[in-house]
């Protein structure tokens, strides 16, 4: 690597998961790695709602205070759901994730984002708060998601050589 690379710096995207399990108890072997919710969330509103965060987008009413970046302006490439959890039995009944993948997240995005849309899913908060939020400043103010779900899985650079 050059002199000047620099691990957060110099990464260009990133990938983060997000896992859920919809069952009644935590699973004894993904529960520490899951969020464990028992209302019936219908996956197709899940991917739905989550396709309207996709592009280049002032995310701010997403952030949640604490952050010091210069800009709260991101680019969310692709969110996708995909079935089993990054940790556990790949088979794990009724554990499921979703990917985000970006050129950068800010402090408690992705679990602002994972709040937002399983709230809205379920029914407990009217679709338009999602585009309330799109245009809110900093802080965020709603449902964040439990850390023990949430997984860097991949970091992008360009080629460097």
């Amino acid at each position: 690597m050059p002199d000047d690379f620099h691990a957060q710096r110099s990464a260009t995207g990133k990938r983060y998961t997000y896992t859920i399990s919809q069952s009644n108890e935590a699973d004894p072997f993904t529960g520490r790695y899951a969020w464990t919710i028992p209302w019936d969330i219908d996956r197709d509103a899940v991917a739905a709602i989550a396709q309207r965060v996709v592009g280049h987008r002032d995310f701010a009413g997403f952030c949640s205070s604490g952050s010091s970046v210069e800009t709260t302006i991101r680019t969310i490439h692709s969110v996708t759901l995909h079935d089993g959890p990054v940790a556990g039995p790949i088979d794990a009944a009724g554990t499921w994730r979703i990917e985000f993948h970006g050129n950068g997240f800010l402090y408690k995005m992705v679990r602002n984002l994972v709040g937002t849309i399983i709230d809205i899913a379920r029914g407990q908060t009217p679709e338009s708060r999602l585009d309330e939020l799109l245009h809110a400043p900093a802080p965020y103010h709603g449902f964040t998601a439990p850390a023990k779900g949430l997984f860097l899985v991949e970091v992008d650079y360009d080629d460097q050589k």
